[in-house]
């Protein structure tokens, strides 16, 4: 589907420019730390797992 600039604009700002980052496993972004980050990698593990959630918990252990 192509869209207009102008819309895509549009739409954007209406969202508020929202935007995510993919980050390879066992890398948290920089704001990640406390509970909050806990938190997240917490419910992560419940869906995924403790193997696949624990180089998460490594990356949190050494920020």
């Amino acid at each position: 589907m192509d869209i207009s600039m102008g819309r895509f604009d549009a739409t954007w700002a209406r969202s508020g420019r929202w935007a995510f980052v993919a980050l390879t496993p066992g890398e948290l972004p920089a704001s990640a730390v406390g509970r909050e980050a806990a938190e997240a990698i917490s419910a992560f593990e419940l869906v995924q797992g403790a193997e696949t959630a624990l180089p998460a918990w490594q990356a949190l252990a050494r920020a």
